[in-house]
């Protein structure tokens, strides 16, 4: 309901957005592509975002955001005494609530986290695996010449 969402806080709004468009992007750099120029087509795609500053601080502001919600969830979670605790105490409903949604909001930012560090390391190594397609093709045109006039003499 709309009602639930304004009263979101507006830091964990950013966040769960960020962290969908990141699996969106993950996905797109890591499903298989039919060609070189299809992989050329969306790397352009993602570059010509990512080379925007506007993009680069905003990814930057989330992800430091992103680590302050981490640091105060896991933060709280130590407090409750629940994040490095082996022994199980009976707790009410209310702190079990509590638990919950601080265990959710610290896979939240730690997942988010995470595909922010592999959404920035796929774009540079499917950078890498494209120029090297490139190569490969003009080695192998190069052999290809180098042998028809081989062949020729």
């Amino acid at each position: 309901p709309l009602s639930v969402l304004l009263a979101m806080d507006p830091g964990w709004f950013i966040i769960t957005l960020t962290l969908m468009l990141q699996c969106v992007a993950v996905v797109l750099l890591v499903m298989p592509m039919p060609s070189n120029s299809v992989r050329t087509v969306v790397l352009k795609l993602v570059r010509t975002i990512w080379a925007l500053q506007p993009v680069k601080y905003f990814c930057f502001l989330v992800a430091a955001v992103d680590g302050w919600y981490f640091f105060f969830t896991i933060h709280v979670m130590s407090q409750q005494g629940t994040l490095f605790s082996p022994v199980s105490t009976a707790r009410t409903e209310t702190e079990m609530i509590n638990l919950f949604r601080n265990e959710r909001n610290a896979i939240i930012t730690g997942g988010n986290l995470f595909l922010f560090l592999v959404l920035y390391r796929l774009i540079e190594i499917q950078e890498m695996l494209r120029k090297a397609r490139v190569d490969a093709k003009n080695v192998e045109k190069v052999q290809s010449i180098v042998g028809e006039s081989k062949k020729g003499k």
